[in-house]
């Protein structure tokens, strides 16, 4: 588990740190820089997969592109040395990395450089543009088998599901009729899009699989194509397979987790998300929901998750001057679902608009 991380002159910040829990939710409004605290988590398991570190730190790869070395260092930094520490229940270290303007590669110059496991579990990272629905998905042995993943956009979760359909669940298995990933998939797809059932299978001498969705309204309607249902249903997939695989000192990313999703599905994933944390996965969310964060706070209140493990980082920014200075306001969740205190900017919109109303 990641415990906390340092940047300095890292991107939009010149120097900030992050005490980290196991549910860790990122908010703001758009161009904040709640995604570049996630970059940097990224850019260290990306170094470390493709064998850079512990002496280099690669900008682009599968998992993030940040550019060039001109667009990682800070606008203000005083010195050309951008630092990235992180700490970890098994180990740390600390990359201070050398200034190349056009690098895509920059060098760690600390004499005492290490590297760094991020879990001792799996990783799993999903961007905010996953796949759109599509009959037929490629199938990657290397993804699904080796590293158990599900792609970066989701693009091999139909293949995971075969490969892996029937496999018993770690967590949560008093929820479900039976003790399997696909039962507990179903299960919160029909939170989405109720009666929906999934129809997955492999194409004959292919590379490929194929997946579709039917319904139990009324008995067994026949196969739709992803093309031709609610597109909310295909995007979210690849969310909710990452969650319920991941099994204690996993670590899994997700941005926009309520992306094309009705209001009670968003406040369902917010729930499915607490839930997961609770259960000892570490996640890392970044959101515009005020659904998603409802759905985590009732999850607190039920005691489906502690807490005190749920991190707030509220990511703003402000003209100091000459200055854009940003900071991170960390509100906390109580007991009863609450919040100590409420940034002003902070899921507050619906009240505003509320207000503007009456």
């Amino acid at each position: 588990m990641i415990r906390s991380v340092y940047l300095k002159n890292f991107k939009c910040f010149s120097e900030m740190s992050f005490k980290l829990g196991h549910m860790n939710v990122f908010a703001g409004l758009n161009g904040m820089g709640k995604s570049t605290i996630i970059q940097s988590i990224l850019l260290i398991e990306q170094s470390h997969r493709q064998g850079f570190l512990p002496n280099q730190i690669c900008l682009n790869g599968e998992l993030v592109n940040i550019g060039e070395g001109k667009d990682l260092l800070f606008e203000g930094a005083g010195e050309d040395v951008v630092t990235i520490g992180i700490h970890c229940d098994s180990n740390s270290a600390r990359y201070e990395l050398l200034y190349d303007e056009k690098a895509d590669v920059l060098d760690c110059i600390n004499a005492e450089t290490q590297t760094v496991d991020l879990t001792e579990g799996n990783f799993e990272y999903l961007n905010a543009e996953r796949n759109a629905p599509k009959v037929i998905y490629n199938k990657s042995s290397y993804h699904v088998d080796s590293i158990e993943n599900l792609g970066v956009n989701g693009e091999y979760t139909v293949h995971y599901l075969l490969r892996h359909q029937n496999r018993p669940l770690k967590w949560g298995m008093e929820r479900y009729k039976d003790n399997t990933l696909k039962e507990a998939v179903q299960y919160w797809l029909n939170e989405i899009s109720p009666n929906v059932k999934l129809d997955i299978d492999d194409i004959e001498n292919t590379n490929l699989t194929k997946i579709g969705y039917y319904y139990t309204d009324k008995g067994r309607t026949r196969n739709y194509r992803p093309t031709n249902i609610g597109f909310g249903v295909s995007y979210i997939l690849p969310v909710i397979v990452a969650l319920l695989k991941a099994e204690k000192g996993d670590i899994v990313i997700v941005e926009n987790p309520e992306a094309h999703l009705h209001p009670h599905g968003q406040r369902k994933m917010g729930e499915l998300l607490a839930e997961c944390a609770g259960n000892g996965i570490q996640l890392f969310v970044e959101t515009h929901s005020d659904h998603v964060m409802n759905g985590i706070r009732i999850s607190v209140k039920k005691k489906s998750i502690v807490n005190t493990w749920v991190k707030l980082f509220f990511v703003e920014k402000e003209i100091r001057g000459n200055e854009c200075v940003h900071s991170v306001k960390k509100p906390m969740i109580l007991p009863n679902g609450k919040l100590n205190f409420w940034p002003d900017g902070f899921f507050d919109e619906w009240e505003k608009a509320l207000d503007e109303i009456i």
